[in-house]
């Protein structure tokens, strides 16, 4: 299990970074760059129609609009799968277990137009294809995870592809499974997530993207001030520390055109960069951030690259840049009236 709180495991975090220098190398870093930075929307065949956004940016931005993003088809349209009715993806290995939790040890699995009432845990090791699907966690099961990538070892090639998808509560109910996790939780930080066009809402975190991820043209959105174990041992429960975009260490990763609300009470910020050690090769193009205590918070990422965003407000400030940290191309970033965000020393202004 990746975690109950985010502080528990950083040392796995730190142990993947360096197993991943010997499975990838230097020729995945070109090939993401190269490759996985589309100028126009990833488009992926679908089992059947499926609306796609009806706007990929808002007029005048370089940021999808909220309300155009996630699965947007008619839900008669997709496969339901619950422990209910026992249902399970054609041509998988894939049973139910207790708590409302699809076990799926298929290491190439792809789910499209399948709507999963309850929590997925993919236990594979290399292709995890998710599109025009509903993933819904339900409250009843109070499971701590939506999805979880448990793999601790992955294959050659391994890759999670999420386009034109929807990651939610049932019934927009609280979150209560007491973990500070996003809607995808990937357990060996080795397998890297291209995600577009999707929407995540619900959960204390919206996302907390493995090495070398894409995440393009999605909304997401943070559930403020629900409760998580700070010590599951003592029986400490507070507030669960909340992030827009969490990066514990991931290098390479870009995140471009995306909307993301984070809210401003117990959440850290909308995109929080933190690791173990220096965090390199990081973009942040084109987003709409908003909320936090600091709407970004650069803890020890080197030379990341923030360009055209539009910060949407905070609690404190629109930055924060710690000992260690540092920015790399800095341009083209306002507020929504217009006005430039600049550095100042270890804030913005």
């Amino acid at each position: 299990m990746k975690m109950l709180h985010r502080w528990t495991y950083r040392s796995n975090r730190a142990i993947a970074l360096s197993l991943l220098t010997a499975i990838v190398g230097f020729a995945v870093v070109i090939t993401v760059l190269i490759v996985f930075e589309p100028r126009s929307p990833v488009s992926t065949p679908t089992a059947s129609p499926s609306p796609t956004p009806t706007s990929t940016s808002a007029p005048g931005t370089p940021y999808v609009k909220p309300g155009t993003q996630g699965y947007r088809g008619a839900v008669s349209a997709l496969t339901v799968y619950s422990e209910a009715n026992g249902k399970v993806p054609a041509g998988s290995a894939c049973s139910w277990a207790s708590q409302g939790i699809l076990s799926c040890p298929d290491d190439n699995l792809t789910l499209d137009h399948s709507y999963i009432q309850g929590s997925l845990n993919w236990r594979g090791c290399r292709t995890l294809s998710i599109s025009n699907s509903v993933i819904e966690w339900q409250p009843a099961d109070r499971n701590w995870f939506s999805v979880d990538a448990s793999c601790e070892s992955p294959l050659t090639g391994a890759l999670i592809t999420v386009t034109r998808s929807t990651f939610k509560t049932a019934g927009a109910a609280p979150y209560t499974g007491m973990s500070d996790v996003g809607a995808i939780n990937e357990y060996a930080n080795l397998i890297p997530e291209h995600i577009s066009n999707s929407l995540f809402r619900d959960f204390p975190q919206g996302l907390d993207p493995a090495v070398y991820s894409v995440i393009k043209d999605n909304e997401i959105y943070v559930s403020d001030g629900l409760k998580c174990w700070q010590d599951a041992a003592k029986g400490i429960i507070g507030t669960c520390h909340a992030d827009g975009l969490y990066n514990q260490g991931s290098p390479n990763t870009i995140y471009k055109g995306n909307y993301i609300d984070a809210g401003a009470n117990s959440t850290t910020s909308a995109l929080f960069y933190q690791g173990d050690s220096p965090i390199i090769g990081n973009r942040v193009i084109g987003n709409y951030i908003a909320g936090g205590a600091y709407t970004l918070y650069n803890q020890n990422a080197t030379g990341l690259d923030v360009e055209n965003n539009t910060f949407g407000g905070y609690r404190y400030g629109n930055c924060s840049l710690r000992s260690g940290a540092s920015w790399g191309k800095w341009t083209g970033n306002v507020k929504p009236d217009g006005s430039a965000v600049v550095p100042n020393g270890d804030g913005c202004n």
